[in-house]
Formats: structure tokens, C-alpha cells, sequence
């Protein structure tokens, strides 16, 4: 052991094994009750320290916030699409308040299995004449689904928002069916062109 360490990577469990391999048995317990009444516990890392600013930080974003300038100079669609966070489909307890007439009962934890499936909402935000679209499924969150929520929004908001629109810059965030990995997503898009 060196001096001075004041943590380890180690479980209790594993402590307790080189303890007893030492000649020195202590059970797990027996280190939780001492590690407490020394102050010691499990720790997590925390994201303090910073890198420093990177000379190429703002590229992208500015390169973006251009292309979206050019865009609606020119009367084309801007779009923002975003899957926001899942929820089970059941009688499952829910954050905040509610004022019904009776009694609102719930099951105890949130088990998918024991529910009706998963609602993803798909979040479409028309940046140029402001208004937002929500589409709702029941399935998972896929490539051909993105591609679907974006031809649904162009028919139901976006050609009548942007009539003029000769082409349409569509903006994701990086994660699930929209990742940089996921080319079906990109492919599905380009789809749309051609219709």
C-alpha cells in the first residue's frame, strides 16, 4: 500500500478477500462500519477540471448558424428534429402533481414487461416560421421512423410554412436513430428529396 492513498478501486468484497490473505479477516460489514466512522466511502469522479479553450471550439456552430442564415435568406425550410426522453405506457408513477376525483394507483416500480409499450416523442421545430410539431410512436426509435416524422411534418406544416422551399436543411442531435454512425438515417433523408 502506498503512503498517502487515501482511496481505492477495490469493492468491499475484494477488500475483505486481500485482508483475509494478509491474515487479517474482516468482513464487509465489518469495512463498511469502519470505512463510515473514518469518513471513507464509495466516490465518484467528478468533471471539474477543464481542458482549456480550443482554437477550433466555435467552427462548427458558426459553420451551422451560417448555413441556417443562408437558408432562410433564401425562403428554404429550416428544420430541428429531436427524440426526446422515452416513457412506459401503463399505470406507472409519474413526476408531479395531479388533482383528480379519486384515488390515482400505480404500480410500484416501472417495469417495461408490465406495461403497454414505450412512447417515443419525436420533437420537429420549423425554425423559420416558429411553430413546433410533436409526433408520437409506439415503436422503437429507427432510422426509417426519423425519415417518416420528417416527410409527416413536410406534408402536414412544412410545405404550406414554406412554399417556396427549394431545399430543406434538417438538424438533429447526435443520438439514437439520428447518430453520426447511423448512414440509414442520412440515406432515408435523402430519400425525401426525391419525392
Amino acid at each position: 500500500m502506498r503512503a498517502g492513498v487515501r482511496w481505492t478501486n477495490l469493492s468491499r468484497r475484494a477488500l475483505s478477500r486481500r485482508l483475509v490473505a494478509l491474515g487479517t479477516p474482516a468482513s464487509r460489514r465489518t469495512l463498511r462500519r469502519r470505512l463510515r466512522t473514518r469518513k471513507r466511502g464509495c466516490r465518484t469522479a467528478r468533471k471539474k477540471k477543464t481542458m482549456g479553450p480550443h482554437p477550433d471550439r466555435n467552427a462548427p456552430c458558426e459553420h451551422m448558424a451560417r448555413i441556417r442564415r443562408e437558408d432562410e435568406a433564401a425562403g428554404d425550410a429550416v428544420l430541428a428534429i429531436e427524440t426526446t426522453k422515452k416513457a412506459l405506457l401503463g399505470h406507472f408513477p409519474r413526476a408531479g402533481t395531479t388533482c383528480p376525483t379519486a384515488t390515482v394507483e400505480t404500480f410500484e416500480h416501472d417495469v417495461g414487461s408490465a406495461g403497454q409499450g414505450q412512447l417515443m416523442p419525436h420533437g420537429m421545430d420549423d425554425l423559420v416560421p416558429k411553430p413546433a410539431h410533436m409526433h408520437l410512436k409506439t415503436s422503437h426509435d429507427t432510422s426509417a421512423w426519423c425519415g417518416e416524422s420528417v416527410a409527416l411534418w413536410w406534408e402536414e406544416a412544412g410545405r404550406m410554412a414554406s412554399p417556396q422551399a427549394k431545399r430543406r436543411l434538417v438538424r438533429g442531435d447526435g443520438g439514437g436513430s439520428k447518430s453520426a454512425t447511423q448512414y440509414l438515417c442520412k440515406a432515408d433523408l435523402q430519400g425525401l428529396a426525391h419525392r
